[in-house]
């Protein structure tokens, strides 16, 4: 969620962030200042915030990605 997105960006654990096509524009815009230019914010365009939840196990619009390797790989499924 938010805040654990949040969390994740100011500890500099996160390596990517994945944001639903649904969310409010206030919450990207709020998380592409937090990440910079630092971390990507990647809004996916055809995914809903039903279909992000049940993908990750959790209520959700948001996740961060921790993992170099596989922020990696999903930005190049992205693009």
């Amino acid at each position: 969620g938010f805040h654990a997105t949040e969390w994740a960006i100011k500890s500099g654990k996160a390596r990517l962030v994945l944001a639903a096509n649904d969310i409010s524009e206030k919450s990207v815009k709020e998380l592409k200042f937090k990440a910079s230019d630092k971390i990507p914010v990647e809004v996916l365009k055809t995914v809903d915030i039903d279909t992000l939840s049940k993908k990750v196990g959790k209520s959700c619009g948001i996740v961060a990605i921790n993992d170099d390797g596989f922020a990696t790989a999903l930005l190049e499924q992205i693009n």
